[in-house]
């Protein structure tokens, strides 16, 4: 069951969709994993909205997960699309929280499309297909990650300096392969703001009344604010095709905080894309504090 908006445009029409979300949601952890082996950990991205009233049910399966599975998920909330654009007058919803890696994203996964009847809150696991499917509903993030490959390809270990008065980090990536793997792995760091408050906007299934409202003072979870070495990030390997067991490389970036975000609530997200499969094989965050 969905939720149109027709948007009459001075020569189009755009349709859009925020989903209802019917569950059962299936929150059974594959938990069996040994925990003194390297682990795969799991990027777990919610596309989302502030004006995307279903969007905070998703949101709250997102938190479950992370409750659930501890340090093999991480997450990252992107708000993208229609439902992301800020208000132009008023004074709910005025924040663009849209990014350029968010946008690109969601035009290259296809992300809150309509024609694959999938709209907005949408999500992907490690950008894994599950059931055949990249971009999934909050109600399958659940089945998806219990079923996701536990092999470790490679590890990725993170550290950092931060300059408070400049408000510059400086993020050390190392990364040694455990396994054989294909030299189209990128590596990719993001920018992420925790405990963001504002507007988000609740229709009535996802509603704390029951009824559709707005809401002022919204926790914004994992808020993606950039991306540091562009959508895609670097290269890891240019020797051959294969990168080769025991392969061990080292990036450092430097990025300067925006004046509006919170240095307390800052994360640094790593992570590691093949980049003809799409899939994320590997994630890692670090704090800022």
């Amino acid at each position: 069951m969905k939720n149109i908006l027709f948007i009459a445009f001075a020569f189009s029409i755009v349709i859009t969709s925020c989903d209802v979300l019917e569950g059962p949601f299936d929150e059974q952890a594959n938990n069996n994993i040994d925990t003194t082996k390297p682990l795969r950990k799991i990027l777990l991205e919610d596309y989302t909205g502030h004006t995307c009233g279903n969007c905070p049910c998703a949101a709250e399966e997102a938190k479950k997960l992370d409750s659930i599975y501890g340090e093999r998920v991480i997450v990252v909330s992107t708000h993208v699309g229609f439902f992301a654009e800020p208000y132009p007058s008023g004074s709910k919803f005025r924040t663009d929280y849209r990014t350029t890696a968010g946008e690109e994203l969601a035009t290259a996964f296809d992300v809150g499309c309509n024609t694959c009847g999938i709209g907005l809150p949408a999500g992907m696991v490690s950008r894994t297909p599950y059931n055949s499917d990249r971009v999934l509903s909050a109600t399958a993030w659940a089945s998806a990650i219990a079923s996701l490959d536990t092999a470790v390809i490679a590890e990725l270990d993170m550290s950092k300096t931060y300059n408070a008065g400049t408000r510059t980090v400086t993020i050390q990536i190392s990364a040694k392969y455990l396994k054989e793997a294909s030299a189209e792995h990128q590596l990719v760091l993001y920018a992420v703001e925790d405990s963001v408050i504002n507007w988000q906007k609740y229709y009535a299934q996802c509603s704390p009344t029951g009824g559709n409202i707005d809401v002022s003072n919204f926790v914004h979870r994992h808020l993606l604010r950039a991306a540091v070495n562009s959508t895609w990030g670097d290269k890891l390997y240019t020797n051959n095709s294969i990168i080769p067991k025991g392969y061990n490389t080292n990036k450092t970036y430097t990025h300067t905080l925006d004046p509006s975000w919170s240095d307390k609530h800052m994360t640094y997200v790593a992570f590691i894309q093949d980049n003809v499969t799409k899939e994320i094989i590997q994630a890692e965050e670090i704090h800022l504090y």
